[in-house]
């Protein structure tokens, strides 16, 4: 009794810590200075939470249960491997370091989306509620650099507010995620919610809020029996929506003089690469190279799938979208919390304009590989039991 209390303590430190240091590999400071020492600071606590638990024989079952019906992550895994050692051998620009990274993509994919969910599913709604909490805890301080321009020397960054972190949009995400986690709760988590509202607007992140606009619309159409009351909260919200649409046209939050920023001649290079190279990809870490040789000083085509095409081709890329929407449309099947389907959606849709993808460990990045991970969980009527029965024990 005495150790699985120690262990079940254990785990729940090391993943809110993980998530925490997630967070701040953000931060706007270290994120140029120390970014990857905090990747590898999260996989390292990661690969601790695996070792600690593997003796569970319940939790150990399940493990290999999702291992074993997660054949495309192997499939990935094979795959992302062999297209970089092509493109290495091919073109010469992948590095030893890169190879060394892809490997880290693959091991974060079996403990970061196979594993951990596992043991985060036990007592979620309290996970959910806690990084809610963070969310707001750092929208609180966005709101705040807005109205006084100034916290403890962070300043509002391209003349918007992203916290502590290094770009607005990617705070305006996160402030995104903590709304509509923090929506689908009672009581003080609706002022949470219109604090990371409000955090997100100050974050002038436009991607942002228009996916949340449609998410939103979305699931509260999905699967609704029509009646009076729907009808009367549908307007309602469509009313809101619109109310706030003109709101954010007038106060010119849509930047419409400013076009996409440049994203729309990168992606039209990025069709011209893909397109000399579709099967093999050039390699991890190349987009750098390849987007000088065409003159842009850019790093990535703001599009984590176009990102993704380029480094590893086309096929690789459908091996990765599949395992993406099978562990959506089973997170659906299975019912797992209306929230966190959302946050998946909302994610997807914004990866459509900065870098989030699956087994990345960036905050993002993370989130979405362990709510994926969650919407993966082969039956939740396992995962459900194994609740109840350690409830028990206790």
């Amino acid at each position: 009794m005495s150790l699985y209390l120690k262990k079940t303590d254990l785990n729940t430190l090391f993943i809110y810590l993980l998530l925490i240091i997630s967070f701040f590999s953000y931060e706007h400071g270290l994120k140029t200075n120390y970014y990857q020492l905090m990747l590898v600071s999260i996989m390292f606590l990661g690969v601790i939470l695996l070792l600690i638990n593997l003796n569970d024989n319940k939790i150990f079952s399940l493990y290999v249960r999702n291992f074993k019906k997660s054949i495309e992550v192997n499939i990935l895994s094979i795959t992302l491997v062999f297209v970089t050692l092509i493109s290495s051998i091919k073109y010469g620009m992948v590095t030893f370091p890169g190879l060394v990274k892809v490997l880290g993509t693959i091991l974060s994919l079996y403990i970061f989306y196979l594993f951990i969910p596992i043991i985060i599913y036990n007592d979620l709604d309290n996970k959910i509620k806690k990084l809610v909490n963070i969310t707001t805890f750092f929208s609180l301080i966005a709101i705040f650099i807005a109205i006084k321009g100034d916290f403890l020397g962070y300043t509002l960054r391209y003349q918007r507010s992203a916290s502590i972190f290094f770009d607005p949009n990617y705070f305006g995400t996160i402030a995104s995620i903590g709304f509509i986690l923090s929506i689908n709760h009672r009581g003080k988590y609706k002022i949470y919610a219109l604090i990371n509202l409000l955090a997100l607007y100050f974050s002038g992140s436009r991607a942002a809020m228009i996916a949340l606009f449609f998410v939103m619309l979305t699931f509260f159409l999905y699967n609704q029996k029509i009646n009076f009351k729907v009808i009367l909260k549908l307007l309602l919200l469509v009313l809101s929506i619109v109310f706030l649409i003109l709101f954010l046209w007038n106060k010119d939050f849509f930047r419409i003089y400013q076009g996409l920023n440049s994203r729309d001649k990168l992606w039209i290079a990025s069709f011209k690469m893909i397109s000399n190279e579709p099967i093999w990809g050039y390699g991890y870490g190349t987009l750098t190279k390849l987007l000088n040789s065409y003159g842009f000083q850019w790093a990535s085509f703001h599009n984590s799938y176009l990102d993704y095409i380029t480094m590893y081709g086309i096929p690789t890329w459908i091996i990765y979208m599949l395992i993406i929407f099978k562990a959506t449309l089973l997170g659906i099947k299975n019912k797992i919390p209306k929230e966190i389907t959302e946050s998946i959606i909302f994610l997807l849709i914004v990866a459509n304009s900065i870098s989030i993808n699956l087994g990345g460990l960036g905050a993002l990045s993370l989130l979405l590989t362990l709510f994926l991970g969650l919407s993966n969980i082969s039956s939740y009527r396992d995962a459900y039991e194994l609740n109840i029965k350690k409830q028990k024990n206790c």
